[in-house]
């Protein structure tokens, strides 16, 4: 199981400017693919934040760290000359991904060309990742176990990127989902078994949702794992075997 943090850079993320889908979709991705979130951090486009960030979350030996956003033409994209810092590498223009970028389009003019050279001027012994979806190309820099993976912050460019160079490195590993939706029953009278659960099978993340529809009180209850074994079937079976002893009406999508 990948161990993974979360770096978004972007003042726009935090004065309210912009949602930050891309750890929405992140989280959703990572934890489908097998992998555990450990954490995630949201930074200003600040030289000395961003390099601190990626700095203390190299110290925590993750298997993998993603960066989103910062990768632009403007002079606020620094994400590329933070994370240098924090390494101790020095920014090189990367002649693959100038070739990439202008044989995707041709520049109009001389600010286009000076543009694609700041984007495509990435921390040295870095592997550039081609942007199929856009312009920045991102990178990926290895630091003994943990690989480093730098990537745009619009939406549709990033999950592009992950889908093309990320997905891969968490193998076939996959999560499991079991959805079990109950009538008629309020979420406190479901707490003793859920934290009984929780307790028996902490491999499986076992979560409830409660609801009402046209007066009918209905609870979700959610069960997940990234793991392998038969926990999470071993404990729907006694979910299921106690909502029957109690009478209570469910079904599971």
């Amino acid at each position: 199981m990948l161990k993974v943090e979360i770096i978004n850079v972007g003042n726009e993320l935090l004065i309210g400017r912009t949602v930050n889908q891309n750890l929405f979709w992140l989280g959703a991705r990572i934890f489908d693919l097998g992998g555990y979130l450990k954490r995630a951090t949201i930074i200003r486009d600040i030289k000395s934040d961003i390099a601190e960030a990626i700095a203390a979350s190299v110290g925590e030996g993750p298997d993998l760290i993603l960066t989103t956003g910062g990768l632009g033409p403007t002079y606020d994209d620094i994400t590329m000359g933070s994370v240098a810092h924090a390494l101790g590498l020095k920014m090189k223009l990367n002649d693959q991904a100038v070739k990439f970028m202008t044989g995707r389009r041709t520049p109009e003019s001389e600010n286009v060309r000076l543009a694609y050279e700041k984007m495509a001027t990435l921390p040295e012994g870095s592997t550039p990742l081609f942007n199929y979806a856009g312009s920045a190309p991102g990178a990926l820099i290895e630091r003994g176990h943990t690989k480093i993976v730098i990537m745009p912050g619009v939406p549709a460019e990033m999950q592009d990127m992950f889908t093309r160079y990320v997905e891969p490195m968490f193998g076939s590993n996959k999560s499991k989902e079991i959805v079990i939706l109950t009538e008629n029953i309020y979420e406190a009278e479901l707490a003793p078994l859920v934290a009984k659960m929780a307790d028996k099978y902490p491999q499986v993340y076992i979560k409830t949702h409660p609801a009402s529809e046209s007066g009918i009180s209905r609870v979700k209850i959610e069960l997940k794992t990234q793991f392998s074994d038969n926990a999470i079937d071993a404990e729907y079976n006694e979910i299921e075997t106690w909502l029957k002893q109690n009478g209570v009406k469910f079904s599971v999508q």
